[in-house]
């Protein structure tokens, strides 16, 4: 092949590889627009997964387009400690925080305290007061239609704590 031919069929390939990506669409996740805390989703009526070890008890949702991010809201009890779980994230940089807003109006936030670059995250967290609380997933991640698992629920609850598909309770 002479090297004009080649770099014209290099050409071609990126070209039309990169209209595919350009052109490809995201559907977004069933509970949208929830966007925003006024716009939260209620935690309660999102779908429970089951039929594998790995999702067991989790929710899903997905990053459909740049910016997005999913807001949930749940009632937590002060006399509880919970699980706060976000995974199956491939290599996007998005994290799950916990939000309570003050009688003042001013909001409080709790988060993972090592959050790294497109890793999975697992906290515990027991709430201040009981009330209505809010999940939010963010960070900064290109649309993708594969689901990341997240859930808040209570400890104990959830039979699979692994963060990877290959951790110890996956075996």
């Amino acid at each position: 092949m002479s090297l004009k031919k080649l770099i014209c069929t290099t050409f071609i390939v990126t070209l039309i590889m990169s209209t595919n990506v350009l052109a490809a669409e995201v559907s977004p996740d069933p509970y949208e627009p929830n966007n925003t805390v006024d716009t939260a989703y209620p935690y309660a009526a999102t779908t429970v997964l089951s039929g594998n070890i790995y999702i067991d008890g989790y929710r899903n949702s997905n990053i459909h387009v740049d910016g997005d991010e999913d807001w949930f809201y749940i009632t937590l009890s002060s006399s509880r400690t919970y699980d706060v779980i976000l995974k199956n994230i491939y290599d996007s940089d998005i994290h799950i925080y916990i939000w309570k807003e003050n009688s003042d109006g001013t909001w409080k936030k709790w988060r993972y305290a090592n959050q790294k670059y497109a890793e999975p995250e697992h906290y515990t967290f027991t709430p201040p007061t009981s009330g209505k609380y809010y999940i939010q997933i963010a960070g900064f991640s290109e649309p993708e239609s594969l689901y990341y698992f997240f859930a808040v629920e209570p400890v104990g609850k959830l039979k699979n704590l692994d963060l990877r598909w290959n951790g110890p309770y996956n075996k």
